[in-house]
């Protein structure tokens, strides 16, 4: 690629060395941006921890990229009123960073949902900037499924301002199939959007020092969850497929994570005696690497509907240590055909007796070795490998400089 000088802004809420994984992915963007000459500016947000600042002075100095930031809390288990609170302020001091900044491309993603990419999208006709929208889900329609909007009237108005935002922009990233046909079902076009999945963290995984034999559990097949217990995860249907299995002595299942539901599926766990469902909390990301490379296989589950608006991107952190995957998700998505094509996991519907049914199937191929871990690994790099990914954003981000 030909180097080019060109002034990028990134936005988004949380950046590294936070520990989000887009967050921590918006690091190696910002990099392979500045690599290809041009200029990268980032506007996020800080905890005002010092470990924090030293590493983001650190690495500003060492790749030259620009990083500017407020002080906001975290919002782990904080309330609706201070993330809206956040999510004003957040706004309003991006709002003056951008109008006394010069940028050629401000690249901005959905966090917080909509407000933000439709503010940038505002600003872009005041600056003359472009837009690239990079959407890890689709709002207001994701917030729609998981319950956190209820009102027709502002799901209505947020859907009218997100299609405004997507019509403007000059590129929209998406991550699979299915979410740019739910963009284009809005009546949009779609010629520019673009499907860039998200990519394996190679370091980190590289770090992690456990190997296979880590697996070594003779007779019992070991599940992982990892990942947010919330709504989005039809964690309630999952345990209740789970619960039919409560006197499998070969069949052990492990959620790491936190969220909103953890309490209530623990609850559950206790009352129905399921004494092979364990629970840890929430590991930073090269942890729980380390913890999934010593099951033989990670779960995927989503509520009906989601796969239109989001991607589980746990499924690919999976892949990356040769974890087949088992899914509980509509079973016509882009994710559950490549499971079945690939013959890198299985994809079951959201129905208690079907994940029951699944889990054996499962079970039993693992035991058989129809799954291949070398295979997988190799599937994911090829596919999500991080150097793929990012050399398509970069083409993306520079094209027709």
């Amino acid at each position: 690629m030909i180097k080019s000088t060109l002034r990028v802004a990134i936005v988004h809420r949380y950046f590294w060395p936070q520990n989000y994984p887009y967050a921590i992915m918006l690091k190696d963007i910002a990099e392979s941006i500045t690599g290809v000459g041009s200029k990268v500016s980032v506007y996020t947000s800080s905890v005002g921890d010092k470990e924090e600042a030293n590493k983001r002075d650190d690495w500003q100095r060492k790749t030259n990229v620009k990083v500017f930031s407020t002080h906001l809390s975290s919002e782990r288990q904080v309330t609706t009123v201070r993330k809206a609170f956040n999510a004003v302020w957040f706004g309003l001091w991006l709002t003056l960073k951008l109008l006394l900044s010069k940028h050629d491309v401000v690249m901005v993603a959905t966090t917080p949902p909509v407000i933000i990419a439709f503010l940038v999208t505002l600003l872009s006709k005041i600056k003359g900037f472009r837009v690239i929208y990079h959407c890890q889900d689709i709002h207001p329609e994701a917030l729609v499924v998981n319950g956190s909007i209820s009102c027709s009237f502002l799901s209505k108005l947020l859907i009218v301002m997100d299609k405004t935002t997507v019509k403007n922009a000059w590129k929209v990233i998406v991550l699979s199939q299915d979410m740019k046909t739910s963009l284009i079902r809005r009546g949009l076009g779609g010629e520019n959007i673009h499907i860039i999945n998200n990519f394996i963290f190679h370091k980190l995984i590289n770090d992690v020092g456990i190997d296979d034999e880590a697996k070594n559990h003779p007779g019992k097949v070991r599940f992982i969850f990892a990942g947010s217990l919330g709504r989005f995860q039809n964690l309630e249907c999952l345990l209740e497929g789970i619960a039919k299995h409560k006197n499998s002595q070969d069949i052990e299942f492990l959620f790491l994570g936190d969220g909103p539901l953890k309490n209530k599926i623990k609850a559950f766990v206790v009352r129905e005696e399921l004494s092979n469902v364990l629970f840890n909390s929430q590991a930073p990301i090269d942890e729980a690497l380390a913890i999934m490379k010593q099951f033989d296989a990670g779960i995927v589950s989503i509520s009906e509907g989601v796969s239109k608006v989001a991607y589980p991107s746990k499924s690919i952190m999976y892949m990356s240590v040769g974890l087949p995957i088992f899914a509980v998700l509509d079973t016509d998505s882009e994710l559950a055909t490549m499971l079945n094509k690939e013959g890198v996991g299985v994809a079951v519907i959201p129905k208690p007796e079907v994940i029951a049914s699944g889990i054996r199937l499962m079970a039993d191929s693992l035991k058989n070795g129809f799954f291949s871990t070398e295979k997988i690994r190799n599937y994911a790099e090829s596919e999500f490998g991080k150097d793929v990914i990012l050399n398509r954003i970069v083409d993306l981000v520079m094209d027709e400089v």
